[in-house]
């Protein structure tokens, strides 16, 4: 009797165990699905009723925009200290007036490469393009005398400062308006109306 009162408890210790490990795994189950019927009502109030696919799309394209802003943003600092080293900062006022000048024949080349490839071509020609003039850029600037390292006075006749300056100055204007006009182009107005308050924000 005394083994028969044993084994019984010990199955009722076992079986209250068990059903208490699936106590809470039910627990935790609801308590998943209720934190993401909470964040679906958020994201449903706040951009609309998006699906996975443009959820996906959106979010994709607002980490672009996020790359895109921010190393315009890290490099912006950057365009006067770089010019006012290597030419000098009286020839700042010129490099700005210049540097609208040089936006005229870049605004006809770039339309130019609008014409001729898809919008998704056209960001992998314009990102490859800068990505390869920034790096060219950074290498130059170690190199001694010619970059920041052992330089010398500063000179208007210095190529790499004007190069970084209107390279810097040409990114900020024409990588956004490619950007928007890449999201307009892939997007319809249903899901635009949508999806553009995810990019921004």
């Amino acid at each position: 009797p005394r083994t028969s009162k044993g084994w019984s408890a010990r199955a009722n210790g076992q079986h209250s165990v068990v059903s208490g490990k699936r106590t809470k795994r039910a627990s935790k189950g609801k308590g998943k699905n209720n934190e993401r019927k909470m964040l679906q009502k958020i994201k449903q109030t706040m951009y609309g009723d998006l699906s996975q696919e443009e959820t996906k799309r959106f979010g994709v394209l607002s980490l672009m925009f996020f790359n895109i802003i921010g190393s315009y943003w890290l490099l912006r600092p950057l365009k006067s200290g770089i010019f006012y080293v290597l030419v000098g900062n009286d020839y700042i006022p010129l490099a700005k007036m210049f540097s609208f000048l040089f936006m005229v024949p870049l605004i006809l080349f770039y339309t130019r490469l609008v014409d001729k490839y898809s919008r998704q071509r056209l960001v992998y020609i314009i990102c490859i393009g800068y990505a390869s003039i920034f790096g060219a850029i950074a290498i130059f600037l170690m190199i001694p005398v010619v970059g920041l390292v052992d330089h010398g006075a500063p000179s208007k006749y210095n190529v790499l400062g004007w190069v970084s300056f209107f390279a810097i100055e040409s990114f900020g204007s024409l990588i956004v308006t490619l950007f928007w006009s890449f999201v307009a182009s892939t997007s319809n107005t249903a899901s635009a109306k949508k999806g553009y308050g995810l990019i921004v924000l």
